[in-house]
C-alpha cells in the first residue's frame, strides 16, 4: 500500500495540473514496447482523473483507455501490464487501481504546493520564489511583459557601425554573386536576372 491517506477522497482538495518525469513513474523494463505504451496511458489516465487524481476505476473498458487496438489482444496481453498496479475498493467508487509510485509524486507534489502557499505573501498565491519572496501570477505576468517591451534605441556610433557591417557584407555578398534579397522585391530580382 503507498503511502496515501486512509481516504484518498480528502486529499482531493488540489487537482495538480502537472507532475516532474521521474525514474519511478516509468513503465517496468520487462514490458514489451506496446505494453509500456498501454502502461503509460493507463498511468496518465490516473492522473487525469480529476474526481479522484491518483486512481482509475476498473471497468471493461480499460482496454480501450489503454489504447489497445482490439479486445481480444487487449485480453491476450494485459497481465504483465496489470501486474503493475495495485487494487483496492473505495466506497463510492468501487474498485479502483492505481500506481504506488504516482500516488507517492502526487502527494510530494501537494505537499510541496501547501508550503508554497504558507511562505507565500497573501497566503494563496503561488508564485515564482525571488529571494526569500514570492512572486504571485500576476506579478510575474507584470515582469515577463516588462522584459518583453521595445528595447531602447541605439547609440549613434552603434547605429552607424552595424549599418557600415551590413553594407561590407552586402559588397562582399555582391563579388561572390549573392544578391540582397531584403532590397530586391522578387519581381525587380526577376527584371535583372
Amino acid at each position: 500500500m503507498p503511502r496515501a491517506s486512509a481516504d484518498p477522497v480528502d486529499d482531493q482538495s488540489e487537482v495538480l495540473d502537472w507532475i516532474p518525469n521521474k525514474r519511478v513513474l516509468r513503465a517496468p523494463r520487462h514490458l514489451r514496447d506496446f505494453q509500456r505504451d498501454w502502461f503509460a496511458n493507463l498511468r496518465d489516465a490516473m492522473f487525469d482523473n480529476r474526481e479522484l487524481q491518483g486512481y482509475l476505476p476498473v471497468t471493461s473498458d480499460l482496454w480501450k483507455i489503454a489504447g489497445a487496438h482490439r479486445r481480444d489482444f487487449w485480453d491476450a496481453n494485459k497481465s504483465e501490464v496489470m501486474a503493475a498496479f495495485e487494487f483496492r475498493r473505495l466506497a463510492g467508487y468501487g474498485e479502483v487501481m492505481y500506481f504506488p509510485a504516482l500516488l507517492e509524486v502526487i502527494a510530494e507534489q501537494r505537499k510541496l504546493l501547501r508550503q508554497k502557499k504558507s511562505r507565500s505573501p497573501g497566503g494563496g498565491n503561488v508564485g515564482r520564489k525571488v529571494g526569500s519572496a514570492f512572486l504571485s501570477q500576476s506579478e510575474f505576468d507584470f515582469e515577463v511583459q516588462n522584459k518583453t517591451r521595445a528595447k531602447p534605441p541605439k547609440s549613434a556610433k552603434l547605429a552607424e557601425r552595424e549599418e557600415k557591417e551590413r553594407r561590407d557584407g552586402l559588397k562582399r555578398a555582391t563579388k561572390m554573386g549573392v544578391r540582397d534579397y531584403s532590397k530586391h522585391p522578387l519581381e525587380d530580382w526577376e527584371k535583372s536576372a
